[in-house]
């Protein structure tokens, strides 16, 4: 078990029977990149040190859709935590071991064959749930190609299924699932998130807040800009949300002088007469 900045050493005899001079070592790293090395022999000896990189290198996730009905496989969450494979082949054969690089090195002792984690423990029902974690890699390309999908599934607090799906992993074992989460389905509550490969099992927890309520009563609109002031060619981002689920998909901006606009018939227009135009907006 190692941390960041942490050095590598690994040290092996060859046997004299061999009869092989030529050793090759490969470091498969968690996000599936792959490290080659020559290694060189002394009476037999050998000797190859890695350095753990100082901090993390994030990647971006896959595009997220719009659509909260539907979720999407994305990325490895990082490039540096998680089991590295280290191989040495030659003519006669291989051998492979592993370590693993913890944020928590102190903490853990033992590697974990299969794990599972979530961006964060608490979310609200508009986010994004991201899902990511990671298997023992494969000793082959061909074990790797066939056994290569995670089962994921979320239990509300009550036992409920509310998702059930499959990430894909990546040569290094990683795996990565984003779930667009919909206010109205996913209530307030704690949720399981249950991971099945092969024939190892992991688990983890989050909460949940909805801030909506499903109700018949009039509904009202909540808006809010970045800023309160703007020079002109900036761009005013807006956001809002209404105070009840409703089945209308669409929302209408119009833009105009404060003590100016007059509202009639679902019409604004100035007070010298003339109607503003309007922009259009997504739920």
């Amino acid at each position: 078990m190692y941390g960041v900045g942490d050095i590598v050493h690994l040290t092996g005899k060859i046997s004299s029977r061999t009869g092989t001079s030529a050793y090759t070592l490969n470091l498969l790293q968690p996000d599936g990149k792959v490290i080659t090395t020559n290694l060189a022999l002394n009476n037999g000896l050998f000797s190859w040190n890695y350095t753990v990189p100082s901090q993390a290198t994030f990647n971006t996730a896959s595009t997220i859709t719009t659509n909260r009905a539907a979720s999407s496989s994305g990325t490895s969450q990082t490039s540096l935590y998680g089991i590295y494979s280290i191989t040495i082949n030659s003519a006669n054969g291989n051998s492979q071991l592993f370590f693993q690089v913890s944020p928590n090195p102190q903490n853990q002792t033992t590697i974990s064959p299969f794990t599972i984690e979530t961006d964060k423990t608490a979310y609200m029902s508009t986010d994004v749930l991201n899902i990511f974690g990671q298997a023992l890699p494969q000793p082959n390309a061909a074990s790797q190609a066939i056994n290569n999908q995670v089962q994921v599934s979320i239990y509300t607090q009550t036992g409920e299924q509310i998702y059930s799906g499959f990430a894909n992993l990546n040569q290094g074992g990683q795996f990565n699932v984003l779930v667009p989460m919909q206010p109205g389905v996913w209530t307030t509550g704690n949720y399981r998130v249950y991971a099945q490969y092969l024939t190892n099992n992991a688990r983890t927890t989050f909460q949940v807040t909805d801030s909506f309520t499903v109700s018949s009563g009039k509904p009202q609109l909540f808006m809010g800009t970045d800023h309160v002031q703007y020079l002109p060619g900036q761009a005013v981002l807006i956001t809002g949300r209404t105070s009840s689920i409703i089945s209308i998909n669409n929302a209408y901006l119009t833009f105009g002088l404060t003590n100016d606009t007059v509202i009639s018939e679902g019409q604004v227009a100035s007070q010298k007469g003339y109607t503003l135009k309007h922009a259009h907006s997504i739920f």
